[in-house]
């Protein structure tokens, strides 16, 4: 057995991981959520800039009156709750994030304290938002507004201020939480504000067992779910404690829950698994959640569960977070003959060998016989002596010793950047991206719509389009990116263009930049680039360089001096634009080198350094001499320089980041023998080999890792690629560790070939297109005349074009290699 040692934790302890910390609505004496410190404007300063539509709702005729005394009387400086939540209602009314209320929470809490703080949230809960704004509709209380029910709750609104009430409350002085308790226990008159009090104060478990009680009248469930403090309140719940989809939607009800109540939240878990199984945003919270709970409970629910391949792949993470009640559950289920559970047991016993020895006297005879028998690895190659194998893998790059680079030349003269821009588009692409679902507005707020057509010019639109380019906000929501793009799509295209040419938005505090959907570049910008084109360009690549990941497969269309830089930076420096960016070039090929040769043999420096590396990968790519070809164009000199180039290993700006984590037991894996098979690689060896497969580019060149392979049995890496590959579909096929799935290009042969090219033609269907594209590339490294067989036969029988189109490529590209490399040809 082997001496890999697992994380040493407390396995009866739910641990939190950091990525959870700002999901948690946090409650007070318990785990801490997100730093909690009232900080902005005081409450007149944050009102000041909506006087105008404050005071045209409260003079509209449909305003409460009893809303609008309390509001003028707030304003003229007699401060009420009342009055508060009602002027804070007016902005918040054109909104839907609840952003401006809980900066009110904010200014509330620093002007008027905390306590007036969360009375004026709970009246504030209690009056309607208009989606057309209260200043055309009036304020008036939820009561009075037609189609709403007493118990109604604006979560799209008001869940952030609640959160942000109850993250202040957590952490506040105890005479002062004391008082805001004292002061809710008067106010909890009807049944939404009793969950609403249980909810910012969950130390009041009474209040929550309340709101639980089977005749209990019927509450905001989602609220109810972040109050629950005990498993008491979910047996009091009973049916009703199911969990929805709603419930399932946003992974901090489950967290939160989770914090709450503990462990005993595992079977909600898994039946909620159960129904929302192929949803997978809802799949993900729920097995990453239940996949935390420390209880053998929770383990054996998903165990049972363990044929779905989500589920197998969540289990496999709980194991590895808890090892010994992995040892203890698998092996009672083994020795009563649950096969899943043998399979399971043997690949973690192997990685966790002293571990396993460590339990064995805590286990029955017949648990005891199945470990031992299980750990067995049965007939092994022996393992090569450090002389024996390549210095790489004893004294790998990363240790310090690795060869440096050369001084870089100097910069060639004459070699100027193409001044050509096109724009190549895929088959549909484009009226795929013009029927992207937006953000427009309209008279009434947004409307959220594909392929909005375009409107006439007229003295409206001028204005609208001018106030864009001359930076005028006349409303609030004119800031927005959103607003202003969804103009922008349907302005008339004479009066957009030119505006558009210099429309370089500021990227900071935008709503929708972390995320997808109507609201995020990621979204509108693609109607824009599809309709305008390279008039486009400057703000899809702005956005680009702003948030890589979701802004460089924007650039997939156009090429030019400035977005073939881009991209080169994007290969070689931002892991996960990487993907993206390879597909770039994959798209543009050969025709992306005369944009690179100018800056890869001009000044030395960051530009430089990735133009050299990106043509490197093109190299690969379309071969040595594309680039030395389109280098020919400059003379004699270009051309010494470029070969001088690529003889050279790519010079890299700084040291490869080393994976801290591989994500896979190299204990598990078969054995990889040194040419010859008379020997093996130990494992310090495989480690390192892992590491060298996990740092290569997907794909670019790696001559480090070229040489290493050379000296192993091509037979035993193939073996070897392909478990690795299966091992990392049967964890859940996480993108952080993708290298496993592209390693198998450089491992693999022609059974390689035959393994995978099935599953390449099933994926689209399953919704894996990208992981299809990613197999294609797979074939296309390996190179055989067998890959390119497989590659012609996938574009001839898939029924999906882009994969076709894509196979298309990959066969041409490999059938270039393939003729240069046959016998009898230069």
């Amino acid at each position: 057995m082997s001496d890999h040692n697992p994380p040493s934790v407390d396995e009866d302890v739910l641990v939190m991981p950091p990525s959870w910390k700002r999901h948690l609505h946090p409650r007070r004496g318990g785990r801490p959520g997100p730093k909690a410190e009232a900080a902005g404007p005081s409450e007149p300063e944050l009102r000041a800039p909506y006087a105008g539509r404050i005071e045209q709702a409260l003079s509209h005729h449909r305003t409460d009156p009893a809303l609008a005394a309390a509001a003028r009387a707030h304003l003229d400086g007699r401060a009420t709750p009342l009055g508060a939540a009602a002027v804070a209602a007016v902005p918040e009314s054109e909104l839907y994030s609840g952003d401006i209320t809980t900066r009110f929470v904010d200014a509330w809490t620093t002007t008027y304290g905390l306590r007036f703080a969360v009375h004026a949230f709970l009246e504030r809960c209690d009056i309607a938002s208009s989606p057309t704004g209260t200043h055309k509709r009036g304020l008036v209380p939820i009561r009075d507004e037609e189609g709403l029910p007493d118990e109604y709750f604006d979560d799209h609104r008001l869940d952030a201020p609640a959160k942000r009430l109850r993250e202040l409350l957590a952490v506040a002085p105890d005479d002062e939480y004391r008082g805001v308790v004292d002061l809710l226990a008067g106010l909890r008159t009807t049944p939404k504000r009793r969950v609403i009090s249980a909810y910012l104060v969950p130390t009041e478990q009474h209040w929550t067992a309340e709101c639980c009680a089977p005749d209990a009248p019927p509450v905001a469930k989602e609220l109810l779910l972040r109050s629950l403090g005990s498993p008491a309140h979910l047996e009091l719940l009973g049916a009703a404690g199911r969990l929805r989809a709603v419930d399932c939607y946003r992974i901090e009800n489950l967290v939160t829950l989770a914090d709450g109540v503990g462990p005993a939240v595992a079977p909600h878990l898994a039946e909620a698994f159960d129904t929302f199984r192929d949803e997978p945003r809802r799949r993900t919270s729920i097995l990453e959640v239940l996949g935390r709970l420390p209880s053998d409970e929770a383990f054996h629910l998903m165990l049972e569960r363990v044929d779905d391949p989500n589920m197998g792949a969540a289990l496999r993470a709980t194991m590895r977070l808890y090892p010994a009640r992995a040892v203890r559950v698998l092996a009672s289920a083994a020795a009563d003959g649950n096969a899943s559970a043998a399979e399971l047991l043997t690949d973690h016993v192997r990685a966790n060998a002293a571990l396993a020895d460590r339990l064995l006297p805590e286990l029955s005879a017949e648990e005891r016989a199945t470990v031992v028998k299980l750990s067995d690895t049965g007939h092994r190659v022996p393992e090569a002596s450090a002389d024996e194998l390549p210095r790489t893998l004893v004294d790998p790059p990363w240790s310090g010793s690795g060869r440096k680079a050369g001084p870089a030349p100097g910069p060639l003269k004459g070699v100027p950047v193409p001044d050509t821009r096109t724009v190549e588009w895929a088959d549909g692409e484009r009226e795929d991206w013009l029927r992207t679902e937006v953000a427009v507005p309209g008279a009434n707020g947004v409307t959220l719509d594909a392929s909005p057509p375009p409107v006439e010019r007229d003295p409206v639109w001028e204005r609208r389009i001018a106030n864009i380019r001359d930076g005028v906000a006349v409303e609030p929501v004119d800031k927005e990116l959103y607003w202003q793009a969804g103009i922008l799509t349907r302005g008339p295209e004479e009066l957009v263009r030119p505006v558009l040419r210099e429309w370089l938005p500021d990227w900071r505090a935008q709503r929708g930049l972390g995320h997808d959907g109507p609201f995020s570049p990621s979204s509108w910008l693609r109607p824009l680039a599809a309709r305008f084109e390279l008039d486009a360009l400057p703000a899809v690549l702005s956005f680009a360089r702003a948030q890589p990941v979701r802004g460089v497969p924007l650039l997939l269309p156009f090429l030019d001096g400035e977005v073939a830089k881009a991209a080169a930076h994007f290969l070689l420096n931002v892991e996960k634009a990487q993907e993206a960016a390879a597909e770039w070039f994959d798209r543009h090929g050969a025709a992306a080198i005369p944009y690179l040769l100018p800056v890869a043999l001009g000044k030395a420096g960051r530009d430089r350094t990735a133009a050299e590396y990106a043509l490197h990968h093109l190299a690969d790519q379309e071969g040595e001499d594309a680039v030395t070809e389109a280098a020919r164009t400059y003379g004699d000199g270009a051309v010494d320089a470029v070969r001088a180039l690529l003889d050279a290993p790519p010079r890299q700006p700084k040291a490869t980041k080393v994976p801290t984590r591989l994500g896979v037991d190299a204990e598990v894996l078969p054995q990889v023998l040194l040419s010859g098979g008379e020997r093996a690689l130990p494992l310090p060896a495989v480690r390192n080999l892992l590491t060298l497969l996990a740092i290569a580019p997907p794909d670019g060149a790696a001559p480090v890792l070229a040489l290493v392979l050379e000296a192993c049995d091509g037979d035993s890496l193939a073996e070897f690629g392909w478990d690795l590959f299966r091992r990392w579909r049967e964890n859940g096929a996480k993108p952080a560790y993708g290298w496993q799935f592209t390693a198998l290009g450089r491992l693999g042969d022609d059974g390689t070939v035959r393994r995978l090219a099935p599953l390449i033609g099933a994926w689209p269907g399953e919704g894996g297109h990208r992981l299809a594209v990613r197999g294609l590339d797979v074939l296309a490294r390996i190179g055989t005349e067998e890959a390119l067989r497989s590659l012609r036969d996938i574009a001839r029988t898939t029924p999906y074009k882009a994969l076709k189109r894509k196979a298309q490529e990959k066969a041409e590209q490999v059938a270039r290699v393939v003729e240069r490399s046959a016998p009898g040809t230069g």
